[in-house]
């Protein structure tokens, strides 16, 4: 959990309900038609009745500042869930925008940020319906949610829920710390992190107001708030706006033409920019849009004409997509004249394809200043006749003298199915090793948080783990910092292997692969 760092703002309610007793804030109803109470040290968000949604305002105004924490304690049971939401100050209590917002389980609210406690997601056996949890998993998941758009959504492996109304309370702390380009965003249950200092891009500082409250659709769901607490640090001034640089934009991608691209004008200096973030659109192609999950690629090539995969994305199951993508690690690549090219092969209606790059002014905590390509391209797994071993040869990794860390940066998906030897690559959990000099870093290739994917519900299987992604996502490099293994001027060998594995049904259908890619990310703390 963070540390002690100074406070310029500190408040608190006890929700006591004896009058306001020192250092304790004002509060207010969110909607005037509320049956939420205060009572018994406590306030009681929900009454026991049906269709329940009700929020508090607290009053106090928060100026612009560098970071915010709030701690309270939560019971809740029975409920569809609860939110904490961090609004524009400049936006009315009483506007349209908050009087339509209910909710707060899943709080998309205009110029909000939002934290949703969501104890409703049942069990589902059917494979392609709307509700997503068909692997039983339990109902505790926190979301994030910015300006009516889901980020976000986590399972917490902490229980923060209550078998009833008597039982203890549950500690939680959320902390936002703005920094280049957005927020850093931490929450602890229990003291367990579920965030832990997670960016979001383009949520810029404001004045704020802080708002609780919870739902309930059924009978008996209750949401008690205890100790409620908020510090906030020293006030900053508006941050500088980003530049924008377009790219690529609404170029169609079509069944016979799988790849668009541009010569794009980036910085030719970009030191002074702390975040570089992509804008990554994929649009219907009117009237349609292709209705199958598809892998796609963002590729830059460098001035040499060696090719880097920028991002890796997977298209939805017939729905519009709009990512945001922090692309630092590439700075290197960021500068001048570049080439620049989306790919993703259909077979259906395709989709209409749109790139920008956000290059925010200020400070980062360390600056890429050298990428290097390591393995790239698609490799066949289970078949004797294709080792994988030819594909995944030894690397060498080099460390320069003046790099102060050095981050190895995998991006790997699994696809193909049936006729194939348990359901691979696609369906298919398999372990992974990358070994640098001696050192081995085990990881397991499986996404187990498909169902909680922010764009949903899709068609098709949307809802099952995967090996490495989620249909209408992004794909998560896995990074490995491995500075402690190669000194500084140093070169150490680079190795990656797979846990054994055999496709018995070799040559029946489509053979199962990994789209592979790695590189060495070099930084300095200066840029």
């Amino acid at each position: 959990m963070a540390g002690a760092v100074q406070a310029q703002t500190i408040w608190h309610q006890d929700f006591a309900g004896r009058g306001m007793a020192s250092g304790e804030t004002k509060f207010e109803s969110w909607k005037p038609e509320t049956t939420a109470k205060v009572g018994n040290g406590a306030l009681h968000l929900l009454s026991g009745a049906a269709k329940e949604n009700n929020g508090v305002l607290f009053a106090p105004t928060i100026q612009r500042c560098a970071w915010v924490q709030t701690d309270f304690e939560m019971r809740i049971g029975g409920a569809d869930g609860a939110g904490l939401v961090f609004l524009d100050a400049a936006q009315p209590a009483g506007s349209k925008d908050y009087q339509r917002f209910s909710e707060w389980d899943e709080p998309n609210i205009a110029r909000g940020f939002g934290i949703g406690f969501d104890t409703l997601n049942p069990p589902e056996t059917d494979p392609f319906n709307k509700n997503g949890n068909i692997d039983n998993q339990p109902e505790r998941e926190i979301s994030l949610h910015w300006n009516v758009i889901e980020r976000l959504n986590r399972r917490s492996e902490t229980e923060f829920r209550a078998q009833n109304a008597t039982e203890g309370f549950t500690p939680i702390r959320v902390r936002l710390e703005w920094v280049t380009g957005g927020v850093n965003v931490s929450v602890w249950v229990r003291g367990n992190a579920v965030y832990d200092s997670v960016f979001l891009a383009g949520i810029n500082p404001m004045d704020l107001r802080m708002g609780l409250g919870a739902r309930s659709e059924k009978e008996k769901g209750f949401c008690d708030i205890r100790n409620f607490r908020f510090t906030s640090g020293p006030t900053i001034p508006a941050p500088a706006a980003p530049l924008m640089v377009p790219s690529i934009n609404r170029e169609p991608i079509t069944l016979t033409n799988a790849k668009v691209g541009s010569l794009t004008e980036l910085p030719k200096r970009n030191r002074r920019y702390g975040r570089i973030i992509a804008h990554l659109t994929l649009g219907p192609v009117t009237p349609a849009i292709d209705p199958w999950d598809r892998l796609g690629k963002v590729y830059i090539y460098d001035d040499k004409g060696e090719r880097f995969e920028l991002i890796r994305f997977i298209s939805s199951y017939g729905r519009a997509m709009d990512w945001e993508v922090d692309v630092s690690d590439f700075r290197p690549l960021l500068m001048g004249k570049k080439r620049l090219e989306i790919e993703c092969v259909t077979y259906s209606a395709g989709w209409t394809a749109s790139l920008s790059f956000d290059f925010y002014p200020g400070p980062a905590s360390e600056y890429a200043y050298r990428v290097v390509n390591l393995w790239n391209g698609e490799v066949e797994i289970g078949n004797p006749k294709k080792p994988v071993s030819d594909f995944w040869k030894p690397r060498v990794l080099q460390r320069p003298k003046d790099a102060d860390s050095v981050v190895i940066r995998i991006t790997t998906t699994g696809h193909g199915g049936e006729p194939n030897t348990n359901n691979a690559a696609e369906f298919m959990p398999l372990e992974r090793t990358l070994t640098v000099g001696t050192t081995k870093y085990p990881n397991l290739l499986w996404k187990t948080d498909v169902y909680l994917n922010p764009l949903r519900p899709q068609g098709g299987t949307w809802k099952y783990d995967r090996a490495g992604w989620a249909p209408g996502s992004i794909v998560d490099p896995w990074k490995t910092d491995v500075s402690s293994v190669v000194a500084r001027g140093q070169s150490v060998p680079v190795n990656y292997d797979i846990a054994p594995y055999t496709n018995e049904n070799a040559g029946k259908g489509n053979p199962p692969f990994y789209q592979f890619e790695a590189t060495a990310i070099f930084y300095r703390k200066d840029p």
